[in-house]
């Protein structure tokens, strides 16, 4: 599929992203090998034109961070004839979550919920708190910035996000999130890097 102009603003970014979609007809027809390839890791843009553009990314499982008791659950064999409707699904909102003899294998996502990382490590939510962690979401409204009586800016301004902290049973902190909603927040939490000791030469510098 080729650059198309009548693409939505967020299908060119998520196009700029994933690069080039393959459309619902064609992802069909390779069903298998593209389930395939999101379990090993590697995602796939999959487009919808018919009564207006709907897209969504066929991802591994380590992208999902919802709870995957909470989302609707389709076998791939059954998945296949009905993929419009879950592309539509998943582009509204709600993850489909992929199985193959029960057993979870992949996801399809809005693209703009496929959040990348920070440095560290990605943390799983559902498996902290099986563990016994504690994650805290906090609202911080950000600050509207202040300009001076000529027009310069004195104090910058800054957005308003959700940020999420997980700490172990005796208190210390796991790692840390921040988004523009709760879901996002949740989905870049991650461990904090390991910050390197310094190291000062052994020799004087004159």
């Amino acid at each position: 599929m080729e650059w198309n102009r009548t693409w939505p603003a967020g299908l060119v970014d998520a196009v700029g992203r994933w690069g080039q979609p393959v459309g619902v007809e064609e992802a069909r027809k390779r069903w298998a090998e593209l389930v395939t390839l999101a379990e090993s890791g590697s995602p796939t843009l999959i487009t919808h034109e018919r009564s207006g553009w709907a897209w969504a990314v066929l991802v591994p499982l380590a992208e999902l961070y919802e709870s995957q008791e909470m989302l609707p659950v389709h076998q791939v064999s059954a998945a296949r004839p009905k993929l419009a409707g879950l592309v539509r699904a998943a582009h509204g909102g709600t993850p489909q979550l992929l199985h193959r003899h029960y057993t979870a294998v992949a996801a399809l996502m809005t693209a703009d919920r496929v959040i990348g990382v920070p440095p560290g490590e990605r943390l799983d939510v559902d498996e902290l708190l099986r563990e016994g962690a504690t994650i805290t979401l906090t609202y911080d409204p950000g600050v509207e910035g202040l300009c001076g009586p000529d027009g310069d800016i004195v104090e910058e301004p800054e957005p308003a996000l959700v940020l999420a902290t997980a700490v172990d049973p005796s208190g210390g902190e796991i790692g840390t999130g921040t988004g523009d909603t709760v879901a996002q927040a949740l989905a870049s939490l991650h461990r904090r890097p390991t910050e390197r000791p310094l190291e000062y030469a052994r020799e004087s510098p004159f």
